[in-house]
């Protein structure tokens, strides 16, 4: 039977303008200028106060820092060490990883040969309790976490730069978590980079990595039985460094983002579909020197993605804002061209006003650094009605417990905007009414919330269906919930 739920929404209605070479302001912050061989960053709400807090992964100063959010204006930063003495620490990330509702945070170190996380146990300043998931893993390099398996617990994958390795470790769901090792791909040398995601549409997520000396970006299939089939991207994409997946075109497919260091090149590959997925591939940047870093999400809020890109040689930190045509064009923005030995980049909104910032770490420079949204400027004041219908992807996506969805319409229609889970069953009606034209955000909660009338609720980590009905048009998009 069908369940209705009236979950917490927000509506708000947008009139853009028309922007002529458009740009953001940005307005640069440092965190901490003094974070020896600062390369990896990654940004969320650490210690549960609503505020996003820094996390970074420093080789020189063989450390896992966090850097608590105070919420004034301006920010100041608390420094919190999560570890010290990890050994060339290398990447990090924060997920709940035991389902008790914080944070906990990930971590990788090469010269440790190590993959180990640390358990939340809250506080203040927070208290951390270490435990290791492989000590013998070689030149571990970067850490990722998801549900691989779909039983709703958060599995952990790694790539190993000596040992030419991806590797996934299933969470047995334990108290405390043990784990089950798969090697997942051998002999792919110099594995740096390591990403998770459904690319092929059939709800299991599917594993991606980047081999640097083998130049190559590759894909695992999860077959669902603990199988997976490669398929090679590009196997000439000289000095592969990093992999991401995100839908760049707008179309409902995940497409594939890679930063090439020895090629000085930020590329994606737009996911043509088949069986095998028909691969093209597109090049944003062919000359930033020593590219090393990517990641992409929609900074302007025009309802598509925008890549962000660290290069070491060049020290830049760079933005392609996606113009949003078909093919896909880009405005390149400069965020900062002094930020020496420039790595790990990331975007989040650090100072909740609802704008996206840009994160980036230097590992010559020593410096983890913020640089604050302040709006776009070079615009016009012409008002800009949509010209068509439009369901844009969600953001964040995955998200946790709430998300944004973006629409837009041309003309007085009547809309229906619902959310199902997988099986078809109606989970929520955000929209049922006539609208104008115009441009629509809507916030959904996976929490639900007493202010709509309803109660609360707590979906499970999943995929989740939206829907789109305005007239004769109908569109659904795909989102995850990932607790």
């Amino acid at each position: 039977m069908k369940t209705k739920t009236n979950y917490f929404v927000v509506v708000l209605v947008v009139l853009f303008t028309s922007v002529s070479f458009a740009q953001i302001s940005f307005i640069k912050h440092t965190i901490d200028g003094n974070f020896s061989g600062a390369a990896s960053v990654y940004a969320i709400d650490v210690n549960g106060d609503s505020l996003i807090d820094v996390l970074g992964a420093g080789g020189g100063a063989n450390s896992i820092t966090m850097w608590k959010n105070d919420g004034n204006n301006p920010i100041f930063w608390e420094e919190q060490a999560v570890v010290n003495n990890f050994q060339v620490a290398s990447s990090v990330f924060s997920v709940d990883l035991d389902n008790d509702g914080d944070n906990d945070v990930l971590g990788s170190a090469w010269m440790d040969d190590e993959i180990a996380w640390w358990s939340n146990n809250g506080g203040n300043p927070v208290e951390w309790t270490k435990q290791p998931i492989d000590q013998n893993f070689d030149g571990a390099q970067e850490i990722y976490a998801t549900d691989i398996d779909g039983d709703e617990d958060i599995d952990v994958l790694g790539a190993a730069m000596n040992g030419n390795q991806i590797v996934l470790w299933y969470n047995n769901g334990e108290t405390p978590i043990t784990w089950s090792k798969q090697i997942i791909a051998e002999n792919f040398d110099w594995a740096r980079s390591v990403y998770a995601l459904d690319v092929n549409d059939d709800t299991r997520i599917d594993i991606l990595g980047a081999a640097y000396s083998v130049n190559k970006i590759s894909l695992w299939i999860n077959n669902g039985d603990s199988t997976w089939t490669e398929q090679v991207i590009d196997s000439n994409f000289p000095g592969a460094h990093k992999v991401y997946a995100c839908d760049i075109d707008n179309d409902n497919d995940i497409d594939i983002l890679g930063a090439a260091h020895l090629g000085d090149e930020v590329a994606w590959w737009e996911n043509e579909e088949g069986n095998p997925i028909q691969w093209t591939k597109h090049t944003i940047e062919q000359n930033l020197d020593g590219a090393i870093s990517v990641y992409a999400c929609d900074i302007d809020k025009d309802g598509d993605a925008d890549v962000l890109g660290g290069a070491e040689v060049a020290n830049d930190v760079t933005l392609w804002l996606n113009n949003g045509d078909s093919p896909v064009t880009w405005t390149k923005q400069t965020i900062d061209c002094d930020f020496a030995g420039a790595w790990g980049v990331f975007a989040e909104d650090i100072d909740n006003d609802s704008t996206i910032d840009i994160i980036a770490a230097a590992s010559i420079a020593n410096d983890i650094a913020w640089w604050e949204n302040d709006g776009i400027v070079g615009i016009n004041d012409q008002p800009n009605f949509p010209s068509k219908i439009k369901l844009f992807q969600n953001y964040p996506n995955p998200f946790n417990p709430s998300t944004k969805i973006k629409y837009q319409i041309p003309k007085l229609s009547f809309v229906s905007l619902k959310v199902y889970d997988v099986l078809g069953n109606e989970i929520a009606i955000l929209v049922n009414e006539e609208k104008p034209a115009g441009n629509y955000e809507v916030d959904f909660s996976a929490t639900g919330g007493s202010a709509s009338g309803g109660n609360v609720y707590n979906l499970p980590s999943g995929i989740y269906i939206y829907k789109l009905n305005a007239g004769k048009f109908t569109k659904t998009n795909k989102m995850i919930l990932l607790k």
